[in-house]
């Protein structure tokens, strides 16, 4: 279909779910459930309806406040992690419940490690889906990408276990944070 044409072209490029369990991610891949990054932030901003004259006066913080952007933004650049010796691949994990869908980003692999990757818009926001990934998956470090300086931080965190009230865990780990 025009998707299909699309990623050809290399105009968009799909970020396919994955169950994340092991690698290579792609062997968990449900091909079916995507959402597109476009090849740059303009394309996007333009699908959209933004134009130069509607975002140029805009303030610094109306433009931080634009998740997808921000989302764009670290998609595109962890497309060109390759930097052109593989076709480009990028994964999320989206865990469906009743009550408590959870939803990373961005789900990378590297030297045979798995890195779920959170994007913020902003200086804060909750971590509690790469809280419930990091368990789940029983891994120790997570990425966040945000307007905060640069960090590596140890953490623990309290889960709730399959959205339970009863039933809680914790989860220690490592929080690379980048701008």
């Amino acid at each position: 279909g025009v998707i299909d044409l699309l990623t050809k072209a290399r105009i968009c490029f799909p970020v396919v779910r994955s169950y994340c369990s092991g690698v290579p991610l792609s062997a968990e891949a449900d091909e079916k459930s995507f959402k597109l990054l476009f090849l740059d932030v303009g394309l996007a901003n333009h699908l959209l309806g933004a134009t130069w004259s509607s975002i140029q006066n805009r303030s610094v913080a109306e433009l931080i406040n634009e998740g997808g952007l921000a989302e764009q933004f670290i998609g595109q650049h962890l497309l060109n992690l390759e930097q052109g010796r593989q076709i480009p691949q990028l994964h999320y994990w989206l865990r469906e419940g009743k009550a408590n869908n959870a939803e990373i980003d961005y789900v990378i692999a590297s030297a045979g490690r798995i890195y779920p990757i959170e994007v913020k818009a902003g200086k804060s926001g909750s971590l509690k889906s790469l809280h419930q990934f990091l368990f789940k998956k029983d891994r120790q470090i997570g990425i966040r990408f945000d307007l905060n300086p640069p960090s590596m931080q140890e953490l623990e965190a309290s889960i709730r276990v399959n959205g339970s009230h009863k039933q809680t865990g914790s989860v220690n780990y490592r929080l690379l944070s980048l701008p």
